[in-house]
């Protein structure tokens, strides 16, 4: 099962129920800034929306890049998240952190079968939530 992060509930593709991106700005840079953020641009894409992505912290929402999620095999990100790391300092989940340490700051090469399976996994993720969230509004 993946663990998910970077999701922000203000973000068009957030989890409404995830921390909010305001909450997560650090005010000091974090420590391996340079390891995590080239862990996290390695990341292999499992998705892809139609969306191009704004800065939403800023007044004039200046692009960021099309919508992207990343995989490592285990966590899922959005790409929106290495903008935020960068430019914010944002705080990460200290589980992830943990992960991208113990795997030496290197995303682990997967053959194509695994990139498939966990394809696979994550569109019927996706298919529940969407599922979840128009019972929500539908009531």
């Amino acid at each position: 099962m993946f663990k998910w992060v970077g999701f922000y509930r203000e973000l068009a593709y957030g989890d409404k129920r995830s921390e909010s991106l305001y909450d997560a700005i650090l005010t000091a840079s974090s420590l391996n800034k340079s390891k995590i953020l080239c862990y996290l641009k390695a990341g292999d894409v499992l998705g892809f929306g139609q969306r191009i992505t704004q800065d939403i912290l800023l007044k004039d929402k200046k692009v960021i890049g099309c919508e992207l999620t990343l995989t490592d095999g285990l966590w899922i990100w959005p790409s929106d998240l290495v903008y935020y790391f960068e430019e914010y300092n944002i705080s990460l989940d200290d589980d992830f952190v943990s992960h991208m340490r113990d795997n030496e700051w290197t995303v682990a090469n997967k053959d194509m079968s695994d990139i498939g399976k966990i394809t696979e996994e994550y569109q019927e993720n996706v298919r529940r939530a969407m599922a979840i969230i128009t019972n929500f509004y539908n009531k």
